[in-house]
């Protein structure tokens, strides 16, 4: 959702006009739904043993809840925290593409608020003018996490509801935010326009 609004303050020409009216305020909210992943097996490459060599060749096998809660979500070394519950995946069995399926999980879903506000100043009867711009991106600043490490290749299984201490010394991510989209920005701009 886009818009832009023209502030109601010294609408009427003359001098105030001039200097303080003139004003607009736009904005753009966005929203954005999770986009599906799959959580791909990635401790044997080839476990299927088909021995194409193309993609991750399986999927994790499901053994409890991805949506169960997470004991500690904070996984030393990882960007981001862990989304999912790594303990409901286990390695496929052996010769098999693992009972996942295609994208399974959802990546979060994000929301953001981008303004800005301008003011266009009029030089030598509108021939001439000094556009001023203040813009704001993530203007409430929140946290939008972006991918989840979605490759499995040291398993927690289900013994360990909180995942495998040895995964996790190991930096292991999986299950993880990968990374997050841009913090807080703001910006100034004055454009001669002539």
């Amino acid at each position: 959702m886009s818009y832009v609004y023209d502030l109601p303050f010294f609408s009427k020409s003359g001098i105030l006009h001039s200097l303080f009216g003139g004003w607009q305020w736009s904005g753009l909210f966005t929203y954005q739904s999770g986009t599906p992943f799959s959580v791909a097996n990635g401790a044997y490459g080839d476990n299927a043993g088909v021995g194409n060599g193309v993609g991750t060749g399986s999927y994790a096998d499901v053994v409890g809840n991805p949506y169960a809660p997470i004991s500690n979500a904070n996984v030393p070394g990882a960007p981001g925290p862990l989304l999912y519950n790594p303990a409901a995946f286990v390695e496929p069995t052996g010769l098999t593409f693992g009972d996942t399926g295609r994208d399974a999980l959802t990546n979060p879903s994000r929301w953001n608020l981008d303004t800005g506000i301008f003011k266009h100043f009029a030089i030598n009867n509108e021939r001439q003018a000094i556009e001023f711009r203040g813009e704001a991106f993530n203007v409430f600043n929140h946290t939008q996490w972006s991918g989840v490490n979605a490759t499995a290749s040291c398993y927690a299984g289900p013994a360990n509801s909180a995942g495998d201490p040895s995964c996790i010394a190991s930096g292991n991510t999986f299950l993880t935010a990968t990374g997050a989209h841009n913090p807080r920005i703001l910006q100034l701009g004055l454009k001669l326009i002539f």
